[in-house]
């Protein structure tokens, strides 16, 4: 299976929930592979034979063709846990059973008390003593704290017994030759032709409960088949089903990696005569690593210092004297000069819900040019997107793309819709709409076309679901082409794990000012600002200096917060009336500060229009979303609707969205911590969305989003 695959099945949604080998979420418990210990159970076994065991081998005694048996046992059992879902486990059992079974039989005939020859009815009961060790050597599949396991059993026999006697019941003159009505023929005499190794498979199913960090109770259920008789010449076997709990005790622990990075930057300033101006050199970064171990975690601290110097030179003889100052605009620094951009973080993990829709523009089957085209797939990587739904939304093609061509068995289904009012349902552009998308994964990834069908229907081509808003945005959502797939993998959310989610830039929007410290006559100047070497702004006008603003954009802050090496760097330059230019060049350093939670957040697949109700898809995510919840965690849930319609009515049905979430949340997770439960309605939009003038941005805003928020340890 392709590691991205794996990805996706862990978070939703697995994933974001620790129970995903090695690729699992950010902050899953340490994990422990051994555990060994004891316990006692109870055993029901059911025998049968072919009909050919007799008590002394005497024809005139009965067939015995079934019975049963019970006892106790006592047993050692080791538990390894090879991944956080599949190991192995080995039960070495001592077993006390015993079985019985009874016949009668008429075959002979004696005399009776009055002297008629009438048929002799004996009862015959055999008893045996069944005493052995089991081993069992099974293969374990986990499923939380499930288990279900299956392997082979083989059993030794430690010298087998049976006991058999015999009960006159009919004629009442009649006894052995004791004088009485019974008698015993076998007393606990060992077993002919007793099989000294008995096979069989073995099947059950388990439960742990934690006793403590490293203590846990499991019941089992399990049964066994047998292969081979428990004695050579026949077919006497034994069928049991046993009930057993044992205490295991926990040994070794694979655990969790968390890095930490500490920064430290300072600057210091020399005076040097050999040269005018100032000039900034850059320390070299200087990287210590600290690791501390902890019962449940491995925790690298990285600390960062760097040593800047600013050499200071002569004054200018003449000429104007640059100065670079840069200030923050708006916030709470607003006004203040700035000396660096503190970006702000938390560690996220999220999987963001695919919208398998492609939205066109009016009266046309061509792909807008906000969706990403490539020339080949490897020109594509879902790994380099920006965490964030709607950006992401831009490359949909090209991550169905990517699923279709790792699961080639795989199919898509196109429905092309137009608008009803605008478009009149046109069914010729819908077919093309859909014709577009088909020929893109057809080009661009060599999807094999047969895999991709047009569904779109003759008559009446709207969405199943429309919106019925008799607006603009009302008419844009109609116009689409709706993709879907019987395979899970194509339509997955996508996952994506402990990245940095910025809560706060500071400042967010700076003003840079090109000063002269020489009161010469500027009649030039210039500035240029670089971030990873992409332009900020690059300006250069004839009078005086002005002031040049910046906001900082969604990327340039994702390229902020990702990039440890990231800075600034601003140039400024002036020239006088007589053509004297000076120039200087600064940096403003990038601080990273995270918090000390983490959050996992899960946004549902989007709701139909005025509709509130858990599909098997939304519940599915749920259910693996809190699988893994820790009593520290606390919940927020979080509904939304679009802006179109009544603002109360939307309102109203955010709040049903969101406490049907809560709701059964709470059906799987009674405890839980359910600490935020808003209906924000068309009041405030999700998280990502910045904008309700797209399509696809009112079709994330129809969804409830989940969010776990985790103290990191």
């Amino acid at each position: 299976m392709p590691k991205t695959t794996l990805l996706r099945y862990c978070f939703l949604f697995a994933t974001l929930f620790g129970i995903c080998p090695e690729t699992g979420l950010a902050q899953q418990q340490a994990r422990i592979p051994f555990w060994w210990g004891g316990g006692i159970g109870y055993m029901y076994g059911v025998h049968s034979t072919d009909g050919n065991l007799r008590c002394l081998n005497d024809p005139s005694c009965p067939q015995y063709k079934d019975g049963t048996g019970h006892g106790l046992m006592i047993g050692l059992s080791a538990d390894w846990r090879l991944s956080s879902s599949f190991g192995l486990l080995s039960r070495l059992h001592l077993t006390l059973p015993s079985a019985t079974m009874s016949a009668e039989n008429s075959s002979g005939s004696v005399k009776n008390q009055n002297g008629d020859i009438v048929p002799l009815l004996r009862s015959h009961s055999l008893e045996a003593s069944l005493t052995s060790i089991r081993l069992d050597i099974n293969g374990s599949l986990l499923l939380g704290k499930f288990r279900i396991f299956g392997g082979m059993a083989p059993e030794l026999l430690l010298s087998p017994t049976w006991t058999s006697s015999s009960t006159i019941v009919s004629p009442s003159n009649v006894t052995f030759g004791n004088k009485l009505r019974d008698t015993t023929f076998l007393n606990d005499v060992a077993i002919t032709d007793a099989s000294g190794m008995i096979m069989s498979i073995s099947a059950g199913v388990g439960y742990d409960i934690p006793l403590g960090l490293r203590t846990m109770l499991t019941p089992e259920l399990s049964g066994t088949i047998p292969i081979t008789p428990i004695v050579s010449t026949g077919t006497w076997k034994q069928t049991t089903i046993a009930l057993t709990a044992h205490i295991r005790f926990g040994s070794g622990i694979i655990k969790t990696n968390e890095t930490r990075t500490r920064e430290f930057l300072d600057t210091v300033k020399v005076r040097d005569n050999s040269f005018v101006g100032t000039r900034f050199v850059q320390g070299n970064k200087i990287t210590v690593r600290d690791i501390e171990e902890t019962e449940t975690a491995r925790i690298v601290t990285e600390t960062i210092s760097r040593h800047d110097t600013i050499f200071i030179g002569n004054d200018p003889p003449k000429g104007p004297a640059t100065r670079i100052e840069i200030y923050a605009v708006g916030g709470d620094a607003a006004g203040k000069q700035v000396q660096e951009v503190v970006v702000s973080g938390r560690y996220v993990t999220e999987a963001f819900p695919v919208i398998p829709t492609v939205f066109f523009e009016s009266n046309t089957h061509q792909l807008p040019e906000r969706y990403k085209r490539i020339g080949s797939p490897q020109e594509f990587s879902a790994d380099a997107l920006m965490p964030n739904s709607l950006v992401q939304h831009r490359d949909v093609l090209n991550i169905i793309g990517r699923r279709l061509q790792e699961n080639p068995r795989a199919k898509l289904t196109l429905r092309g819709t137009a608008d009803p009012t605008t478009e009149n349902s046109d069914c010729d552009l819908a077919e093309r709409r859909a014709e577009s998308v088909k020929q893109y994964l057809v080009q661009s990834w060599g999807i094999d076309e047969k895999r991709i069908r047009n569904r779109t229907p003759r008559r009446r081509c709207e969405p199943e679901n429309p919106t019925t808003s008799q607006v603009e945005e009302g008419y844009a959502d109609n116009r689409r082409v709706e993709m879907d797939s019987e395979d899970d993998d194509v339509l997955e959310p996508l996952l994506r794990t402990r990245f940095i989610e910025v809560i706060k830039t500071e400042p967010k929007e700076i003003e840079v000012r090109i000063k002269d410290d020489n009161s010469a006559q500027i009649t030039e100047w210039s500035a240029k600002a670089r971030l990873a070497k992409n332009t900020l702004f690059s300006e250069s006008k004839n009078g005086q200096p002005k002031g040049i603003r910046h906001s900082f954009t969604d990327e340039q802050i994702h390229t902020m917060s990702t990039n440890r090496e990231a800075m600034i760097e601003i140039d400024g330059s002036l020239t006088d009336n007589n053509n004297n230019s000076d120039e200087q060049s600064i940096i403003l350093p990038v601080r990273h500060d995270t918090t000390e939670f983490s959050i996992q957040r899960l946004s549902l697949m989007t709701f139909d229009v005025l509709k509130d109700n858990l599909n098997r898809s939304a519940k599915k995510a749920i259910k693996r979303f809190v699988e893994v919840l820790d009593e520290e965690s606390t919940i927020s849930v979080s509904g939304y609707t679009d802006k179109l319609g009544d603002a109360d009515l939307n309102t109203r049905l955010a709040e049903s969205r969101a406490n049907a979430v809560a709701d059964y949340i709470k059906d799987i997770k009674p405890n839980a911590n359910i600490v935020n439960n808003i209906g924000y309605g068309s009041t405030k939009m999700p998280p990502g969305v910045g904008t309700d003038t797209l399509p696809e941005a009112r079709f994330l805003s129809r969804t409830v989003q989940i969010e776990i928020l985790r103290r990191i340890k």
